[in-house]
């Protein structure tokens, strides 16, 4: 059976239910690669296969990852197109050094050689230098553990990089309302649920422990006008629950 997913770390907060994931924590790092992620997001799977269809169909050469953690998603798009990476490089930032061990181990375990990793941090991102010059970013599953005004430096950042109408794609977790709609939320976890042969959460407990979790969450709405302010033009292909991808050109 599957792990209910990685260790986590008290928070400051004095709520001790609210939490904060301790990458830096090489046991932490470890549980949560192995865990997979289907246990708090069933849809994972098709979120990435899409990711992977729309980093392909771009003709990227030269791919930046801001908070690439253990190289999960350059394995599923070097699965779901055989050859990628033959024509585009990789570089990836994280400030996780545990992270990074374990997206060195797969790098070399699946032979993606295309890929540099770096030591780098969204809250002094300005300080980060770049060798080759990216003509796709992407950014997964990790802007919600950092603060707004963050979030904005980081878009500011990548639009400066980016040649023009090139993509910059995000997939996140975001936020959503409840009052009327906790059935129908429960409902669409329930539909996700029953699709993915995985010891996923129940709803309630998926629920109770996200809305505790100490993670600076917003709305989709909210990162598409953060990007906007940045010069960008954006799109939603995708959204399902409290998950989607956006891809901003400037």
């Amino acid at each position: 059976m599957r792990k209910s997913g990685p260790r986590r770390c008290s928070s400051p907060s004095s709520d001790s239910d609210v939490t904060r994931d301790d990458w830096h924590n090489r046991g932490f790092a470890a549980d949560w690669d192995e865990a997979g992620n289907l246990v708090t997001n069933p849809d994972r799977l098709k979120q990435l296969s899409l990711l992977a269809d729309l980093i392909a169909a771009s003709g990227a050469t030269q791919l930046l990852d801001l908070g690439i953690g253990s190289a999960q998603v350059e394995s599923a798009i070097s699965r779901r197109h055989p050859g990628f990476f033959d024509r585009c490089r990789v570089t990836g930032i994280d400030a996780s050094e545990a992270m990074l061990e374990l997206a060195q181990q797969r790098c070399a375990a699946e032979k993606l050689h295309c890929i540099r990793l770096i030591r780098g941090d969204f809250l002094s991102i300005d300080s980060i230098e770049l060798v080759d010059s990216p003509d796709a970013v992407i950014c997964v599953q990790v802007l919600h553990e950092v603060a707004h005004e963050v979030k904005r430096s980081v878009f500011a950042w990548v639009h400066q990089r980016l040649p023009p109408g090139r993509p910059f794609y995000i997939l996140d977790r975001f936020g959503y309302p409840v009052g009327a709609w906790l059935d129908d939320w429960r409902a669409t976890w329930n539909w996700m649920r029953s699709a993915v042969p995985e010891d996923v959460l129940e709803f309630d407990e998926y629920h109770r422990r996200y809305r505790a979790k100490a993670d600076y969450i917003a709305s989709v709405e909210d990162y598409r006008a953060w990007l906007e302010e940045a010069g960008f033009e954006t799109l939603c292909p995708y959204r399902c629950f409290n998950r989607a991808i956006i891809i901003a050109r400037a």
